[in-house]
């Protein structure tokens, strides 16, 4: 699919999930996942989802994946804080036995950036794989929270937290991952982290870092801006990475929507 046609692609689902436009000025927080400094953000016109398509008390342990309840805790604060919808999708895709017979990430080396509230990373890991959630240093007191919330893991299945900014400024951590073991990684994954344009050269910089020729990236995604998302392509296909949909028909039957859109990342 050329870089076109997803422009196109991101546009029809917009319009078909009844997207509302709306000006709003970017807070400091959101600006912080490239770990550094971040520069002052120009006002930009973005077009926001400010609800959740899948409004689920994650407190109950009724979200289910491989069997098993996933309970998480949530803030306030923060983008970390909460989950987005991307992370509902994404992580219920891999619950998808048609597209990953059971056993299939039995002992799959994965790494998540941007976790968050590591819904992805703690679904991939009740599955059966070696997970490393990463996100910002201030967050991981949160995020191990709720990795040691859904113990145990089942093995092989396994997960730790480490801090990873991204852009130059992680990699040192990058290194330091590989180093103990930990990288190259079968898959890497990440959801609703495309939203700013100023966060996209960190973001694709870390991605080039980690997806090896043999691994796959697997990205949530639900659009709010096509300016940023067009960016977003660009700078993956400058930096030698192809960006692809998966088919919505391959998504769980029950946690898909025609807003929120899964990408497989690869080494073009």
């Amino acid at each position: 699919m050329s870089e076109s046609e997803l422009v196109v692609f991101f546009s029809v689902l917009l319009f078909v999930g009844g997207v509302c436009s709306l000006r709003q000025q970017m807070h400091d927080q959101r600006d912080s996942r490239s770990g550094s400094g971040s520069p002052e953000p120009s006002e930009e016109k973005i077009l926001l989802l400010p609800w959740h398509e899948f409004p689920l008390d994650w407190s109950t342990g009724a979200f289910q994946i491989g069997g098993a309840s996933i309970s998480l805790q949530l803030g306030h604060g923060d983008v970390a804080y909460t989950v987005w919808d991307g992370a509902v999708v994404l992580s219920q895709y891999f619950n998808n036995e048609k597209i990953f017979p059971s056993g299939f990430f039995h002992g799959k080396r994965v790494l998540e950036l941007g976790a968050g509230t590591g819904l992805c990373g703690i679904a991939l890991a009740r599955l059966g794989a070696d997970v490393t959630v990463t996100d910002l240093a201030h967050t991981m007191a949160f995020l191990d929270q709720n990795v040691q919330l859904n113990h145990p893991y089942q093995p092989p299945g396994r997960i730790s937290a480490h801090p990873l900014p991204w852009g130059p400024e992680g990699d040192g951590d990058v290194r330091a991952l590989t180093a103990n073991g930990s990288a190259p990684f079968d898959y890497v994954v990440c959801s609703d982290v495309v939203y700013v344009p100023y966060l996209i050269g960190p973001l694709v910089h870390t991605l080039a870092a980690v997806v090896a020729p043999h691994s796959k990236a697997l990205m949530g995604h639900k659009t709010r801006s096509l300016l940023t998302d067009q960016a977003f392509i660009e700078e993956a296909t400058r930096r030698g990475l192809s960006v692809q949909p998966v088919p919505t028909a391959d998504h769980h039957p029950t946690y898909r929507s025609c807003s929120v859109s899964i990408f497989m990342i690869q080494k073009s």
